[in-house]
């Protein structure tokens, strides 16, 4: 019993961290969104592109879709559901746990806690293939070839955007570090 209780826990975990790296892809793509239209248009300096992208990525999602939303002319589709993602992703980020925190304990709450899950995830998935079109979209308008979309997408968009090179030419790692990951504990 302990063990088919354990396997339930770590199922459920399992696609709680499946569904926050959607919502995070989420805020990822609309900044690469960004950056490829900044590119397209005003910003031709690849460090003006990876100073904007390297700001964007510290701001809050709701902060990145209203930029994307006032710079680009995205369809419909695309702006309802990025007002949904949102919610799911605020929900998931500051509610998740205060509501199914006990199921944990319970299966049939964990049951119900994965149906919500999988209700963010589907939202998730939707809204990143409707920004995949507008980045496709955008770098068009940048005079990438598919192929070097394809590639971008295999290396890491972020830094082809900013200076068309991949990451291991480029990337520096201390972008990536916070004061938090310094912390010793």
């Amino acid at each position: 019993m302990k063990q088919v209780e354990d396997e339930s826990i770590s199922s459920l975990l399992s696609e709680l961290g499946l569904v926050f790296f959607l919502g995070q892809s989420v805020e990822s793509n609309l900044v690469i969104l960004l950056g490829m239209a900044k590119k397209s248009g005003e910003l031709k300096s690849d460090k003006s592109v990876r100073e904007l992208m390297t700001m964007y990525f510290s701001r809050t999602m709701g902060n990145i879709k209203k930029s994307v939303s006032e710079l680009i002319n995205i369809n419909e589709d695309l702006e309802e559901i990025l007002k949904v993602a949102l919610d799911s992703r605020n929900w998931l980020a500051h509610s998740f746990y205060r509501e199914y925190a006990p199921s944990a304990f319970d299966e049939n709450y964990r049951n119900k806690a994965k149906v919500v899950l999988n209700k963010a995830k589907e939202i998730f998935e939707r809204t990143n293939e409707l920004i995949i079109v507008e980045i496709e979209l955008q770098s068009a308008k940048c005079g990438f070839s598919q192929d070097k979309l394809n590639q971008m997408r295999t290396d890491g968009m972020q830094n082809y955007i900013a200076c068309e090179k991949a990451p291991n030419e480029l990337w520096d790692e201390s972008l990536n570090k916070t004061s938090w990951q310094n912390y010793e504990i």
